[in-house]
């Protein structure tokens, strides 16, 4: 088993990234969301709280727990493979949305991000459970992915 410290100072920066942006999607209530701005901002929390769990395993805060783990990384693959044209049409930059009008300007970058975690949660998901080291390894990949999209898509 990985040491704590160790997944510590390897994945600190990552890991606290993926706990800040859960806390803030916690704070932020989808008051006055409707329609497809509301389901994509419920897909967002429900990948958020996935991420904050998984965070846990990865940082030692939480015994390993293979079934868990796997129940998660089974949950972001599958929302991973929506289909992001239908979550984010055009003019549904409307608030409350944190959606930035760069996803629109930018959709192929956006979309390539997106495609990036959809293949990283697929492989994260196809790991071997009883493998802590490879899972983590996964986990701080999948939280890269979610930084690089949240750093030039996602509204402060």
């Amino acid at each position: 088993m990985i040491g704590k410290s160790m997944m510590l100072r390897r994945g600190i920066p990552v890991l606290l990234f993926i706990g800040l942006v859960s806390w803030g999607t916690s704070l932020s209530s989808h008051e006055g969301a409707t329609g497809v701005v509301k389901e994509r901002m419920t897909l967002m929390e429900s990948l958020g709280g996935s991420m904050k769990t998984l965070a846990k395993f990865a940082k030692g805060e939480l015994e390993w727990d293979t079934q868990v783990v796997q129940k998660q990384l089974s949950a972001l693959s599958s929302h991973a493979s929506k289909d992001l044209s239908a979550l984010f049409p055009e003019g549904s930059a409307r608030h409350p949305s944190e959606a930035k009008p760069a996803i629109w300007t930018d959709w192929d970058e956006f979309q390539a991000l997106w495609g990036d975690f959809n293949k990283v949660a697929k492989t994260a998901n196809e790991a071997e459970p009883d493998s802590p080291k490879v899972l983590i390894s996964q986990i701080r990949k999948l939280a890269k992915t979610c930084k690089s999209c949240h750093d030039d898509f996602k509204a402060d």
